[in-house]
């Protein structure tokens, strides 16, 4: 039977399921060797396994209180169902559904949530001298390919041929040992990530907020998707809507960000950022005082219910001022221990950085702790981006900053290479854990044969009548959204390329694309290490290729990608797209169209400076995207922008 257990130990070790629990957990807490957790301290987010009940994907969250729940570590948790009765789950999500139609009843109804590959395995034995394992398919409409590696020095996976029942619903595949001593395998899903036309809306545009450009941002929470734009005045640029997409409530920014009758100072406010703490369940928002006092304020609310945009929010104001510079481009990041702040001084050039570390929780329950810290000499980077870190953080643990360098320039050109740095908190102090920016380097196809465009505004093309204009792409190569994921950071950037390779080679740029990283946290949290990366761009039109532009991704629970974008050519209006990376490392083909644009734009040579993607909190699965279209406008002297809301959903 030491064959059967090491076959079953390395598979296991494989994580043939997303974030899979190992056999010596679950005989650690068979044998009442883990402490069991305490009804009082019950998570509700984390990564939640079942006890390898048939047929039965991991519960998203603890459904049972009164079933015993082992802490595994890192937010991971083993639930002990093996008594429970599955059949009488659908029925109680039906009758919660009923009664309550609130986010903890779509969480039980499961659909997608938490549920990792969907693959689990049992090993028999139905001879002495032959060992069976079998593979389980519990994903509706889900399809497998299982591969196979018999020494794990090798790299050269193949496609396990014995496997022909893992690509349907509830099916079984037998896989014969056979000859061979050891068997590792590893299976790949194939999802397509479609536009759900359910949950897919027009949002705000030129006519509700009065500012041209819009910077698109917006964040998805429990039950609501909140808008937040750039505005003027009294014109309302942040809206509150369903998820089908009825408006709740909107509102001008500056009512918004008040904070008593001193600021904000100016008539607008501008870079507006907006995030949903899944960990803590409140929404945390920013923007500048841009033609005012130059601060930013911060708003939080004080649930996790969006809707109430006056006194349910709490308002701070966050002093990033440095003599007469401009605060500009504010970034917003967050992680277990804090929310993060950055922004751009700004004087004759980039004169300097500032970020500001706020203390959690002591932010929700009122009270504002914060440390700034000041960028001013030296500084080799473009705009700071704090990462979104889904992962468990220490109290002691580090929070993460990227930011893009400057191109190398001549002959030997090279776009701007990936910097990061580490913030450590110490109680309610916060300091950089790195005296200076460290460098990403890769081997092999590097990701600096790019063209840099903050180096020169690279021209976006579009389909053109009289008085159309093209789209400057000033800002496009700065990163954007990076996000942590099961121990990977990912960002992303807006690129020149030359020609269908997907490269600049020193000539001519003619279509601009998105490029995603995926970067490596060891174990410890010491260091940031390149571990991937991949393009989205035209690969076909030698000529009239379509521009790229203004990338925003996410990252789901498994470990799939998302990334939309603006796009257009000199045939083609300007619209809004997106693209997916699979776990496996599948990728979409070519970008797909989320909505079209309706006529030429002519009102102002710029686009905004970004987009937003973030992820739906309930089923830890699905995308929600904000991204700008030009739509068709009766009046000539307003510009044609509006925005478009859309859920990109897995199917199956």
């Amino acid at each position: 039977m030491a064959t059967v257990l090491a076959v079953l130990g390395a598979i296991f070790s494989l994580n043939i399921c997303q974030g899979q629990v190992t056999p010596d957990e679950f005989e650690a807490a068979e044998a009442g060797q883990l402490k069991a957790v305490q009804p009082e301290d019950m998570p509700f987010y984390g990564t939640f396994f079942s006890w390898q009940q048939p047929r039965t994907a991991p519960s998203p969250v603890n459904l049972f209180p009164e079933l015993t729940l082992y802490d595994l570590g890192d937010g991971r948790y083993l639930m002990d169902d093996r008594e429970l009765d599955y059949s009488l789950v659908s029925e109680l999500a039906g009758l919660m559904a009923e009664s309550e139609g609130g986010g903890q009843a779509q969480m039980m109804m499961m659909e997608g949530v938490g549920e990792g590959c969907g693959l689990w395995l049992s090993i028999s034995r139905n001879s002495s001298s032959n060992v069976l394992l079998t593979l389980h398919n519990t994903r509706q409409g889900q399809t497998y390919t299982v591969w196979r590696l018999t020494n794990l020095a090798l790299t050269n996976w193949v496609v396990e041929t014995n496997v022909t029942g893992a690509s349907g619903d509830f099916t079984e595949a037998l896989i014969a040992m056979g000859t061979r001593s050891n068997l590792f395998l590893k299976a790949t899903e194939y999802r397509d990530y479609q536009v759900d036309t359910n949950s897919t809306f027009t949002g705000l545009g030129f006519s509700d907020t009065g500012q041209d450009p819009p910077d698109s941002m917006g964040a998805i929470g429990p039950n609501h998707f909140v808008e937040l734009l750039n505005g003027r005045g009294t014109n309302s640029a942040i809206a509150v809507y369903t998820k089908a997409g009825v408006l709740v409530t909107k509102t001008n920014v500056l009512d918004f960000f008040r904070i008593g009758t001193n600021y904000p100072t100016g008539d607008l406010m501008a870079d507006p950022r907006i995030l949903y703490d899944q960990q803590a369940q409140r929404w945390v928002a920013c923007a500048i005082d841009i033609n005012g006092s130059k601060q930013v304020i911060l708003a939080v609310s004080n649930g996790d219910s969006p809707t109430n945009l006056a006194s349910g929010w709490t308002r701070h104001l966050m002093d990033l001022r440095r003599g007469s510079l401009q605060t500009d481009f504010t970034t917003l990041g967050l992680d277990d221990n804090g929310v993060y702040v950055s922004i751009v001084w700004k004087g004759t050039g980039i004169e300097g950085y500032a970020v500001m570390a706020i203390k959690k929780p002591e932010i929700y329950q009122g009270t504002l702790v914060t440390n700034r810290l000041d960028i001013t000499n030296g500084v080799p980077v473009w705009t700071i981006q704090p990462a979104v870190n889904f992962d468990v953080v220490p109290t002691n643990g580090y929070a993460w900053f990227v930011a893009k360098g400057a191109p190398d320039l001549g002959t030997n050109y090279q776009g701007g290479a990936i910097h990061y740095r580490r913030l450590q908190w110490s109680g309610t102090n916060a300091a950089w854990a790195d005296t200076d920016w460290i460098v990403i380097t890769n081997s092999g196809p590097t990701y600096r044969d790019y063209y840099d465009l903050e180096t020169t505004s690279v021209a976006a093309p579009q389909a053109t009548a009289e008085g159309g204009i093209a789209i400057s792409l000033g800002v496009g190569s700065r990163l954007a959204m990076p996000v942590i994921r099961n121990g990977f950071l990912w960002t992303c950037q807006g690129i020149g390329l030359g020609g269908t390779n997907g490269v600049y080679s020193g000539t001519n740029v003619d279509r601009t694309g998105a490029q995603w990283f995926r970067l490596g946290v060891d174990a410890t949290g010491g260091t940031l290490s390149y571990n991937a990366h991949g393009r989205v761009y035209d690969k076909t039109s030698t000529t009239n290729a379509f521009y790229y532009y203004f990338p925003s991704l996410m990252v789901n629970c498994a470990g799939d990608m998302v990334c939309a974008f603006s796009g257009s050519s000199a045939t083609n209006y300007i619209g809004a797209y997106y693209s997916w990376r699979l776990a496996g490392g599948t990728n979409l083909p070519e970008p797909r169209l989320i909505q079209p644009g309706l006529t030429n734009y002519t009102a102002f040579p710029r686009w905004g400076d970004y987009s937003a993607t973030t992820l739906d909190p309930v089923d830890d699965w699905s995308f929600w995207t904000v991204q700008e279209y030009v739509e068709i406008n009766t009046d000539p002297e307003v510009p044609g922008w509006r925005t478009v809301i859309s859920r990109l959903r897995p199917f199956p």
